[in-house]
């Protein structure tokens, strides 16, 4: 029997940082890295000024409609973050 291995270098999928995808100053991402499936928890600076409004997380994803690749910050609900106050 002769067992054969194939190895795959895959170049690792990264986002940009979550800041710089969401236009509200005031929002505060808490993440684990920023690597493709990464979650970051949102919430609000300003201790208790702001509240947060819509998706309490965003995920870091591909785009796989562009040629090349690109990644992009998605949310959970229907309703992008935002801080109110």
């Amino acid at each position: 029997m002769i067992t054969s291995y194939v190895f795959l270098h895959l170049p690792e999928v990264v986002c940009d940082v979550p800041e710089n995808s969401f236009i509200d100053v005031n929002l505060r991402f808490t993440c684990p890295s920023y690597v493709w499936g990464a979650v970051c928890n949102v919430s609000c600076n300003g201790s208790g000024k702001f509240e947060l409004d819509g998706s309490s997380t965003v995920i870091c994803e591909t785009n796989m409609t562009n040629n090349p690749l690109s990644t992009l910050w998605s949310y959970d609900s229907t309703t992008e973050p935002l801080c109110k106050g």
